[in-house]
């Protein structure tokens, strides 16, 4: 049980890097590509949730409509909630994320976009393990 929890809070620091630089190039791509504070933009805001209250859908719902509340000002749109993942999926413009990025309620912003299938092959090799499962 101690590894598992190990595991998790170093899987929750790397991606907290991730959120971080992502937040910095999400923010620079607005400023550089969409001058248009109207434009909007799909994110995934993951919410800074204390860890003994993650799983608990009531709060995740709860610091939902507080992150909603705060955004109520700005053009908001495609908005999905999340029961039990702390996080909230929107597309907002240039000046909404920007307020986002100020709240103690966020952790990180991160573009939300589509992968590829392809994405996984590289240089004509595959990434990871893609073994086939016995089950």
């Amino acid at each position: 049980m101690k590894n598992f929890r190990l595991y998790r809070l170093l899987l929750l620091s790397l991606s907290l890097l991730l959120i971080s630089t992502s937040i910095l190039r999400a923010v620079e791509d607005i400023d550089d590509h969409h001058q248009d504070s109207k434009m909007l933009k799909p994110v995934i805001i993951k919410l800074a949730i204390p860890e003994k209250d993650e799983n608990s859908p009531e709060v995740i719902s709860a610091m939902q409509d507080k992150i909603l509340k705060y955004l109520e000002p700005y053009q908001i749109e495609n908005i999905t909630r999340f029961r039990y993942t702390p996080a909230l999926s929107l597309s907002a413009g240039k000046d909404a994320l920007k307020l986002l990025n100020t709240l103690d309620e966020v952790e990180g912003i991160t573009e939300d976009s589509l992968s590829s299938p392809h994405s996984r092959k590289q240089n004509g090799k595959k990434k990871g393990n893609d073994a086939p499962c016995d089950r």
